[in-house]
Formats: C-alpha cells, structure tokens, sequence
C-alpha cells in the first residue's frame, strides 16, 4: 500500500485567504479573500477568484477557475469551467 499525504501543498495565495482543515488542495491558486470550507479538494490548475467562497465538502477538479465572488455550496462537485 503507498500512502500520500497531501493536505495543502504549493498553493498560490493572495492576502487574507482562510482555509479551514482538513482540506485537500494543491497546486492552485486561490485570490484574495477566498474562504475554503473544510472537507474540500481543489486539485491542480485550478484558479479560485477574489471573494469566493468555496464550501465544505466541495470537489473541484483539475484546471477549473471560478470567477470572483462565486460561491460554491456544500456536495457540488464541479467538472467545468464557470
């Protein structure tokens, strides 16, 4: 068995960006005021915009951006671009 721990690792951050653990993100960048909820996964590429609220459990996978002020609530799972 491998075992990989990721949690937050080689994220891009603007100022006053709240994360609330356990959280799974990596490899992406998160704007200014953006408040992650806990029990999310943002996966690489992906770019959260200012003032965005990302919910607990949320999936956002690879190469996703949301715009600025988007909220994404709880058990959304997103493929595609917004």
């Amino acid at each position: 068995m491998i075992i990989i721990n990721c949690g937050i690792r080689d994220v891009t951050t603007g100022d006053n960006v709240r994360v609330m653990v356990p959280a799974n993100i990596y490899e992406c960048e998160l704007h200014d005021d953006v408040f992650v909820g806990p029990f999310v996964e943002i996966q690489r590429g992906c770019v959260i915009g200012r003032g965005s609220r990302v919910q607990s459990h949320t999936f956002i996978c690879e190469n996703v951006s949301l715009g600025a002020n988007i909220s994404k609530c709880h058990n959304q799972h997103w493929r595609g671009e917004s």
